[in-house]
């Protein structure tokens, strides 16, 4: 339409153009006619006056008249060949803009068709014609729906039927049968003009040969098909997300339902995904690096289910094409027996077994690094170093399960009286220690003391007597030049020693040189 909107303007134009050449004509012709009246009116006052000039006027108005007709000749040709030129160049961009609208519809696989209902004529263009299989030489079509497959035929005629009432648009996907045998997958597109009483007069539209699209799609649907086949059979969950937001699921298996303790697939693709992760940050965070990767992501989080349970879950996430869409396909093992596994393992490492708290070489290693901190920083740094007083009486004349009680409670009272900031472990048999962070002497001593004073109220019932035990503590301030934590602890200990010395249940605060013991 657009060509012939083109067309039908230059047409216009040569009409105005036309218009202004006939005005010049004419204003030509009527200056010509009056030079003749004046002319003529000069002759006849000179035929009065003299009948000689009578003969030459004649013979001048002669030869005006000749060159009157030479120079409207020479006009209307002129004009004649400007509307032909300008015809030609008119023409020729048709012929240009029909080649092009041809090579178009060529390489789109389309050509056009017109109907007219009240001559029953129906045009297809030659486009059209190639499109449905049908060559030139051939009649040409009777009934389109005659080509129609007929596993397809209902469907074509209950959508052209609802257009032919409705009038409008309509388009239709479907199969035809050539006259080789061969299926080509058509979408026809039409428009339905209404007259009178809300009858078809006209209809026009297209025809495109979309058999290589639909192939693609068909081969792509079977390759889900055979994906979700794969994956419906893997011995671990898979979830497919897709990539808008909050990262709705487009696909899940059945080990992802039992899993999450889903029962259906419409309940799974309810469900916000940002759910399944105890701590929505690790989601998000995850998963836009899966977004921004073009390789496998690998994480562990804590994931949870619908009934409340969490669980710990290795996660390995990609990128992918799924149904079309940019997606992540997540697959999800539940590894929880083996972190509790890892966490026993860790804790047994780091842990004493008999009280969980820090053991000897956990509790060395957090102190070197409290250490380091505090001489960077210009922070305090204080350690205790307990010992339970006459314990190997006790443990004899009560046996080793109640010297395990006892041990038990005293590391359950050092840690009531220390911050969470503070160190605690166990050296070993019945020494302790403890790093006071941002402490000094007084303030240490201040805590030692009341450890102390806490464990000899403490009671322990035996047999229906109530058993009260001792310990005895040093204390010891980080220097400048100690270097390691041992060299506090040497010092802690030195103080231990000594109020071991001066009777036990005391408390010493030892500096080395810059001795400052203070005892209860």
């Amino acid at each position: 339409m657009s060509h012939i909107i083109c067309i039908d303007g230059s047409i216009g134009n040569l009409s105005w153009r036309y218009k202004q050449y006939r005005l010049y004509i004419s204003g030509l012709f009527i200056g010509i006619v009056a030079a003749m009246g004046v002319v003529e009116a000069e002759a006849a006052v000179e035929i009065l006056s003299d009948e000689s000039v009578q003969i030459s006027s004649g013979l001048s108005l002669f030869l005006l008249l000749a060159c009157v007709c030479l120079i409207l000749g020479a006009l209307l040709l002129v004009v004649y060949l400007r509307f032909k030129a300008l015809l030609y160049q008119h023409k020729e961009r048709l012929r240009v803009s029909k080649n092009h609208l041809r090579e178009a519809q060529r390489i789109a696989r389309m050509g056009s068709w017109e109907r007219d209902f009240e001559t029953g004529d129906t045009y297809w263009s030659p486009e059209a014609l190639s499109v449905l299989g049908i060559e030139k030489n051939e009649m040409g079509i009777g009934h389109y729906e005659s080509m129609v497959h007929p596993d397809d035929l209902e469907a074509v005629t209950e959508v052209i039927a609802a257009a032919y009432y409705r009038g409008g648009s309509y388009q239709c996907d479907h199969r035809i049968v050539c006259g080789d045998g061969h299926e080509r997958h058509i979408r026809v597109a039409g428009q339905v003009f209404l007259g009178e009483a809300s009858n078809p007069v006209r209809e026009m539209g297209t025809v495109q040969d979309i058999t290589e699209r639909k192939l693609a799609e068909l081969a792509l649907k079977q390759s889900e098909n055979r994906l979700r086949s794969i994956l419906d059979g893997a011995p671990y969950p898979i979830l497919i997300l897709e990539i808008t937001q909050n990262y709705p699921v487009s696909y899940a298996n059945a080990r992802a339902y039992q899993l999450f303790g889903v029962q259906n697939r419409a309940l799974m693709q309810e469900m916000n995904t940002e759910d399944f992760w105890v701590n929505p940050e690790d989601q998000l965070k995850f998963l836009n690096e899966v977004e921004s990767s073009h390789s496998t992501v690998e994480q562990e989080a804590v994931m949870k289910a619908v009934d409340g349970r969490n669980f710990w879950a290795s996660l390995s996430a990609n990128p992918m094409r799924f149904s079309g869409i940019d997606s992540i396909s997540m697959s999800i093992i539940d590894v929880t027996e083996r972190k509790v596994i890892q966490q026993d393992l860790e804790r047994l490492a780091t842990k004493d077994s008999l009280t969980g708290v820090l053991n000897r070489g956990s509790f060395f290693e957090h102190a070197q690094k409290e250490q380091r901190r505090s001489l960077r920083y210009g922070h305090p740094y204080s350690m205790l170093i307990f010992g339970l007083d006459n314990f190997k009486q006790v443990n004899d004349e009560h046996g080793h399960s109640f010297g395990d009680r006892v041990i038990i409670r005293f590391a359950e009272l050092v840690k009531e009286n220390l911050r969470e900031a503070d160190l605690f472990g166990r050296l070993g048999g019945v020494e302790f220690a403890a790093v006071l962070v941002s402490a000094e002497n007084e303030g240490a001593y201040l805590v030692a003391e009341r450890i102390r004073r806490c464990w000899q109220e403490e009671a322990f019932q035996v047999r229906s007597d109530n058993l009260n035990l001792t310990v005895s503590v040093g204390v010891a301030e980080l220097q400048r030049d100690d270097e390691t934590a041992e060299e506090v602890m040497e010092r802690a200990d030195a103080g231990l020693y000594r109020a071991k010395m001066s009777g036990r249940n005391c408390v010493i605060v030892f500096n080395g040189e810059k001795n400052h013991s203070q005892t209860s």
